[in-house]
């Protein structure tokens, strides 16, 4: 399943599961860049996880930029 984020801002649910009745947790991922793009971002996607999925349960995890995530991995590896 996939909470996607349009250009235009529209957010949309999509994949495997993404009709599945009963469904109330769900894990939600956003990029650091995105959320420092859209400040209301966070707002809107928890306002859609509850009120258009009627989830009862999110994990929101915010990623760091892909720059910092490699050079924490390359770190790791020294």
């Amino acid at each position: 399943m996939m909470l996607q984020v349009h250009a235009d801002g529209r957010l949309s649910w999509s994949g495997a599961g993404a009709d599945s009745v009963g469904q109330t947790r769900a894990t939600i991922e956003l990029p650091a860049d995105l959320v420092d793009q859209q400040c209301d971002l966070i707002d809107r996607v928890v306002s859609f996880a509850f009120d258009t999925l009627s989830m009862q349960t999110i994990e929101l995890r915010i990623r760091p930029p892909a720059a910092e995530a490699g050079n924490r991995m390359r770190s790791r590896a020294l």
